[in-house]
């Protein structure tokens, strides 16, 4: 007999994802202070990890939180401007070498804005959606999850739209170039 695995939930997934990410900062915090192309990869990777998650959390996570959760607006707006300020600054990490004394300081502002954002959502955010909307729901939101990431952006863009039709739209046309630039410029391998 061949076992199933279910698809995760989307709180399931992008805990995963975000679990990724701190792993990378984990890593980079050994190389703390140090000029080195390994932290530049490592922020690379976190960076494109981070806007594989926002990407999604801003076409199928925000509009459903607004749609199904009590306080919903609230709670999407105050997500998406922490979000927009972490992409924010991965656009001044973007431009930066290891070796910029404004290296360090801004990866640290990065790790402190996902971490605020993470803790939000766990604490928070998820439980929320637990108490309020089915398995089911959560189950196929973290399909859709799923499919979405592989056709995301992985670098950031803070003037494009932030929620809704407009960035599903988008998001897969960006996502096809940020992928080319990466594969010619050999960034996050």
């Amino acid at each position: 007999m061949t076992a199933t695995i279910a698809p995760p939930s989307i709180i399931t997934y992008l805990i995963g994802q975000q679990r990724q990410v701190s792993l990378l900062f984990s890593q980079l915090e050994k190389l703390r202070n140090a000029p080195s192309e390994q932290a530049r990869g490592l922020v690379q990777q976190a960076v494109i990890g981070l806007m594989k998650n926002s990407v999604v959390e801003e076409i199928h996570l925000f509009p459903f939180v607004r749609d199904r959760l009590p306080g919903g607006d609230e709670i999407a707006d105050r997500e998406i401007a922490a979000l927009a300020e972490a992409e924010q600054t991965m656009k001044e990490l973007e431009g930066l070498d290891p070796d910029d004394p404004h290296f360090w300081p801004t990866i640290h502002t990065l790790m402190g804005q996902v971490k605020a954002v993470v803790h939000e959502q766990e604490f928070m955010l998820f439980p929320l959606m637990q108490k309020t909307c089915s398995n089911d729901e959560l189950v196929t939101l973290g399909v859709r999850a799923q499919e979405s990431a592989q056709m995301s952006p992985t670098r950031p863009h803070p003037n494009s739209p932030k929620e809704g039709a407009a960035l599903q739209m988008l998001a897969p046309g960006v996502g096809l170039v940020d992928r080319i630039r990466d594969v010619i410029t050999g960034r996050g391998h």
